[in-house]
């Protein structure tokens, strides 16, 4: 799983400078929830195995995007802090994920966890596009509108 995320980080780059900070973290991140949603439907062991495993390659993409987007839309004297509250707020959410889930199973409702995460992160996704998709990183804003005037780049 570990080498898997290691590859999306290196893919997340190279695709955050085609099409964008934000489309990067929406469009890495919404199928890996989406693929998320399926595991409870899968008809056997191996597909939800395999599911887990396609979802692993794409599920941190978003995290290299976010911080390079984060310190970007921030005063350089507020981004440690800003960078802090994020990792903070993941963490958290990373802690407590488990004690529900574990709650949920423990009762036999067995989809629950999938389909509240996933449900909930498809919210995070689309929140997060309608709110920020025309702010542009401070980078973006110049690399866009140069590339748009050569149209050799599509954000």
């Amino acid at each position: 799983m570990s080498l898997l995320n290691a590859l999306s980080y290196e893919a997340s780059g190279r695709i955050a400078d085609r099409i964008g900070l934000i489309n990067t973290m929406v469009l890495a991140h919404l199928p890996s929830n989406l693929i998320l949603l399926a595991v409870p439907f899968s008809p056997s062991l191996g597909v939800a195995l395999a599911l887990l495993l396609v979802r692993a390659s794409i599920a941190n993409m978003d995290a290299s995007a976010r911080q390079a987007y984060v310190v970007s839309i921030v005063k350089p004297s507020e981004r440690a802090g800003a960078v802090a509250l994020t990792g903070a707020l993941r963490g958290m959410t990373l802690a407590l994920g488990p004690v529900l889930a574990g709650a949920a199973i423990q009762s036999a409702v067995l989809a629950v966890p999938f389909l509240v995460s996933g449900s909930v992160k498809i919210v995070y996704d689309v929140s997060l596009f309608a709110g920020f998709r025309a702010r542009r990183a401070e980078h973006e804003a110049e690399l866009f509108e140069r590339s748009d005037r050569s149209g050799s780049k599509t954000a």
